[in-house]
């Protein structure tokens, strides 16, 4: 069954990046330490798992760059 995304605002994301201070969770890679670097918002527990369904719940977003990301794909890491 594939479960409808909702966008998470960009007033979220941005406080979720500031919070994290532009930088990796998982890795500590920044933007600043290569051109290929991509940072991204997470949901720590998915939706595809459960995961709570407010957009806006800080408590479940971190940042990741993109390698990381993938890696982590739809499990929850903890």
């Amino acid at each position: 069954m594939t479960v409808p995304r909702r966008q998470i605002p960009a007033v979220t994301r941005w406080l979720v990046m500031v919070r994290d201070r532009w930088t990796c969770q998982h890795c500590g890679a920044t933007d600043s330490d290569s051109d290929s670097t991509d940072l991204q918002i997470d949901h720590i527990v998915p939706w595809a798992n459960c995961g709570p369904d407010d957009p806006d719940d800080f408590d479940n977003l971190q940042v990741l760059c993109s390698r990381c990301k993938l890696k982590k794909g739809n499990r929850t890491v903890g």
